[in-house]
């Protein structure tokens, strides 16, 4: 968190952006390739509407 908030307040968001999907994608991955045909898949839904919410923000604000 300390290294988000020592970095310039227009770069914020794309930073946290890129953590939740950088977060998002292993979950994805094992879902898709490591988990068993009767095992539930991951979810990612909420990191997901984070990205989303985030994105509408900055186009809002663009």
């Amino acid at each position: 968190m300390a290294a988000l908030m020592d970095s310039p307040a227009a770069w914020r968001a794309k930073a946290e952006t890129d953590r939740l999907v950088r977060a998002k994608e292993p979950r994805e991955l094992v879902s898709s390739r490591c988990r068993a045909a009767d095992d539930p898949a991951l979810q990612t839904r909420t990191l997901q509407s984070l990205v989303d919410g985030i994105e509408e923000d900055r186009s809002a604000v663009a």
